[in-house]
């Protein structure tokens, strides 16, 4: 950017964290195309300069600030005080100088949520550039008014009156579509719509139950039973303070344990008493993580649960008495080279071995058979996965284990020999944006993948080393899939979707 370092009269001075530099050097370069004059920490802090004095240039002399969301950013001490300065210096917006644009899928903090944003992810270059250009022309005009008269409003047919509304407390699911093209879509059964989306799934191993977390906070309990039809039992009585990000039962059914939190809280982990599901009740919270929530999961055997959070610790909890819970152990998700912020978390059938996955990465196998003296078996670096990873998940004979994340991706580790991770088949990068929620069938044969890309795909893993999709993918979502589990039987798949709808695919054989 010629000259560039004489100028302090920039269009745009563009905020960002170093783990977003690709987006910030592609918006950089769209904008500069377009006849912009851009700041940008990646071309104009180059050697010789002063970058604390270029940085506050930028900030004072630029006309507008444009903040690259993702979750590494709104992490990040300096981003922080680059658009809260850009945010003090308009706070009523009415000049626009703090343009926030989101390149991942993330919640903000309450004062930069009031401010209008726009997405450039899960487009392609051509829609993000024009969608850049578009929302920068908009913003600089301070009016979105297109340039073409709207279409004069055909009014829509009413539709007639139906039944008596059922009381919206306790909804009873009843809509059921069966896919017609060519019968390539399984059967589904949508549960009634939710106000916010729903991010996290769990069945009961004894019982026709699935628990449902909620972006609002809520956590609702469905009889899912085939003859009578769902049925929304129960919502646990307290919300949580955001969103509802892992959910997870006990082995006997009668715990149910919950995580939430967002970018700025602390995280919040509970107990539930759900041996009666029509009368649920806490029973106890689990304190000591500084971070916010990110997956919780009950062993298999012995009764043991792990809890995971964006601190970089997983804590072990004797959970024996649900009422009295006992920290055991904490394992640090800390060394020299890996420092991730944890996504997931996951036992082995068998409960010797736990699984965590990070937004570095990286992929740890801990030795958990003595849950008060837990240690470190193997870490796979990015050996095996370049990009962040936010799902993770064994099959049923312990020795495969699935993740998925950031850059589009399934991959299957053999870990028959935990002290030695090997790939067992070649990575399928089959959708079209982050992979947030991987499962396995209970038989180990079928592994379900939801996606940022609207879709669910199911694998053929009966022989892991040839990975290869059973079918065409789910396309019956409207909006982005979070959370993905089989029941007990194996004969139905939950998913997730950020419409605040949780869908019930009959794919048993």
């Amino acid at each position: 950017m010629a000259g560039a370092s004489e100028r302090s009269g920039w269009d745009f001075f563009i905020s960002y964290n170093q783990a977003d530099r690709p987006w910030a050097e592609w918006i950089a370069w769209q904008l500069e195309d377009a006849g912009y004059q851009v700041l940008v920490q990646a071309w104009d802090f180059v050697a010789g300069t002063n970058w604390t004095i270029r940085m506050a240039e930028g900030i004072e002399h630029a006309t507008r600030t444009i903040a690259v969301i993702s979750p590494a950013y709104l992490t990040s001490d300096f981003g922080r005080q680059e658009w809260m300065a850009a945010f003090r210096a308009d706070p009523t917006g009415f000049k626009r100088k703090l343009l926030p644009i989101r390149v991942e899928d993330c919640d903000r903090p309450t004062l930069l949520e009031s401010v209008v944003s726009f997405d450039l992810f899960d487009q392609s270059p051509e829609e993000a550039r024009r969608r850049l250009l578009e929302e920068v022309r908009r913003a600089l005009a301070g009016r979105a008014k297109p340039v073409i008269e709207p279409e004069f409003p055909v009014l829509a047919r009413t539709a007639p009156p139906g039944d008596e509304p059922r009381f919206p407390d306790r909804p009873i699911a009843t809509a059921t579509a069966t896919a017609t093209a060519g019968d390539s879509q399984p059967r589904v059964t949508e549960l009634p719509r939710h106000s916010a989306g729903a991010w996290s799934l769990a069945f009961s191993p004894q019982r026709e139950i699935l628990a449902a977390g909620y972006r609002d906070g809520a956590v609702c309990l469905w009889d899912i039973n085939r003859q009578t039809g769902p049925r929304m039992i129960e919502s646990l009585p307290t919300n949580h303070s955001n969103t509802v990000v892992s959910v997870a039962f006990a082995p006997d059914g009668r715990t149910l344990a919950t995580a939430a939190g967002g970018l700025e809280r602390r995280g919040q982990q509970r107990l539930w008493d759900v041996g009666d599901p029509e009368e649920p009740h806490l029973v106890a919270e689990l304190t000591g993580h500084a971070r916010a929530a990110k997956s919780v999961a009950f062993s298999p055997v012995g009764a043991v649960l792990a809890t995971a959070n964006s601190d970089k610790n997983v804590r072990l909890w004797d959970v024996e008495k649900p009422t009295q819970p006992n920290l055991l152990a904490t394992l640090r998700n800390r060394t020299k080279y890996f420092t991730g912020r944890l996504r997931s978390v996951a036992f082995s059938a068998d409960g010797r071995t736990l699984a965590t996955v990070d937004n570095e990465g990286t992929t740890r196998l801990w030795d958990v058979s003595d849950s008060r003296r837990p240690g470190a078996i193997a870490v796979s670096g990015k050996k095996f996965f370049d990009g962040g990873l936010h799902s993770v998940a064994f099959s049923s004979n312990g020795r495969t284990l699935a993740i998925g994340g950031e850059i589009t991706t399934v991959r299957l580790l053999d870990i028959s020999e935990p002290v030695q991770l090997r790939a067992v088949a070649k990575p399928r990068r089959d959708h079209g944006g982050v992979v947030w929620s991987v499962a396995f069938s209970p038989d180990g044969r079928t592994l379900a993948s939801g996606s940022r890309d609207k879709t669910v795909r199911l694998w053929d893993t009966s022989d892991p080393a040839l990975l290869r999709p059973t079918a065409d993918p789910v396309r019956q979502h409207p909006e982005k899939v979070r959370s993905v589990a089989f029941s007990p039987d194996g004969k139905t798949l939950a998913t997730g979707c950020q419409d605040g709808i949780v869908r019930l695919f009959q794919i048993g054989r």
